[in-house]
């Protein structure tokens, strides 16, 4: 695995030196105090138990988070996407690792330039309680999720991708099958054996590898 990004800032604003305008959007924030830069498949963007000293913004492409268990099996918690922000956590260092799925643009900001504009600006505090409400409310989704049967994790799985993605009839699935897998807590062989059932009930069909058409969305396989 590569060496995870790091970009380096030559400072970070103090609660006295941010500059007092207003906040239009996250999507602003990352365009005025963040650097952009392209990242290719695969590469690691943090490990586990690095610095938490940044946080970033996804303009393009598709973000994996996720941990590895003490017996090597990795575990992916949460998959982001354009628009989205991510390696935010609560502690000091990341307990999580990140990798770019795709390729991608990013912007990352310092996060001690968030959290002092956060302190001098309401509104921005505000739409950061938003992210962080929409965050905690997939995480419980996902946890119901995995209690259910495998045709239903997966069908439910894509569902919430293409409505992420801004299409609930069509979707161009970013994530390999083992992705899949490794967030649905179930066999890649399970994985194949769901889309293949869900093709033959008419649920889905498939164009290629991953590109795949709903035919009632937000509907569970029963």
């Amino acid at each position: 695995m590569q060496a995870p990004c790091t970009i380096e800032f030559p400072g970070v604003y103090t609660a006295s030196a941010c500059p007092r305008f207003a906040i239009r959007s996250i999507e602003d924030l990352f365009a005025t105090h963040g650097r952009s830069f392209p990242v290719g498949r695969g590469a690691s963007l943090y490990a586990e138990e690095t610095a938490a000293d940044q946080v970033y913004l996804i303009v393009a492409g598709c973000v994996r988070v996720g941990r590895y268990e003490a017996d090597g099996k990795r575990q992916i918690n949460a998959f982001h996407f354009a628009g989205e922000m991510f390696g935010f956590e609560p502690g000091r260092r990341h307990r999580f690792f990140a990798e770019a799925v795709s390729a991608c643009e990013l912007t990352v900001l310092p996060r001690a330039t968030l959290q002092n504009l956060a302190a001098l600006d309401g509104a921005l505090a505000r739409r950061l309680w938003g992210h962080a409400e929409d965050e905690l409310q997939r995480a419980q989704e996902h946890m119901l999720l995995c209690r259910q049967a495998a045709v239903s994790r997966v069908l439910h799985f894509i569902e919430g991708v293409a409505e992420r993605l801004g299409d609930p009839f069509e979707v161009e699935l970013p994530m390999s099958r083992q992705d899949m897998a490794d967030h649905l807590g179930l066999t890649i062989e399970t994985v194949s054996r769901a889309m293949t059932c869900l093709s033959a009930n008419g649920e889905t069909s498939t164009t290629g590898a991953r590109r795949v058409r709903l035919r009632r969305p937000h509907q569970l396989a029963a």
